[in-house]
């Protein structure tokens, strides 16, 4: 997945069997505790860590509000909670995302217009090497969104981790 020049996005599992069950049920059933277990599952990746060694902070991806009351936590929060305690770096939170549909039930080409612009600016990351932490990465648009947006605000490189890469054609 490309997120620009001289980023890189590491995912180690495929998104499928009992990872997605994971992953569904931490995003969609409350499971928090399965969110904390994802985050240890990518805490052990050894490529994700070299990756976390080149950047200042992690930076989960950010729910909308209305989609964070409605679930009660962002299961990417959990997973960055977990690799910020295992690898020692700083997260950054205070970062708005607007409300979209949810990714998850679009199309392709409808994911890709539904996350434009969706990003807020955010503070303190100018000159700062960022690692965008997501539960799965399915297009990238996401990600792709949120390192242009990191970029324009003055990040001086960004990467990701996501737990799963979705194997799917969309």
């Amino acid at each position: 997945i490309k997120l620009g020049l001289k980023s890189t996005c590491h995912a180690p599992y495929l998104y499928g069997g009992p990872l997605e069950t994971m992953i569904w049920r931490a995003k969609f059933r409350g499971r928090e505790d399965l969110a904390r277990a994802l985050g240890q599952l990518l805490a052990a990746s050894p490529a994700a860590k070299a990756l976390a060694s080149r950047c200042d902070l992690l930076m989960p991806i950010p729910l909308s509000t209305i989609r964070h009351f409605k679930r009660g936590y962002n299961q990417s929060r959990h997973i960055a909670d977990i690799l910020a305690r295992q690898w020692q770096l700083p997260i950054q939170t205070r970062w708005n995302r607007r409300h979209t549909r949810a990714q998850h039930q679009l199309d392709r080409a409808q994911r890709a217009r539904n996350i434009r612009a969706a990003f807020g600016p955010p503070k303190n990351v100018k000159n700062k090497s960022i690692l965008l932490v997501d539960d799965v990465v399915t297009t990238g648009f996401t990600l792709q969104e949120a390192a242009r947006t990191l970029r324009r605000a003055g990040a001086r490189e960004v990467h990701a981790v996501a737990c799963a890469q979705a194997n799917w054609s969309y």
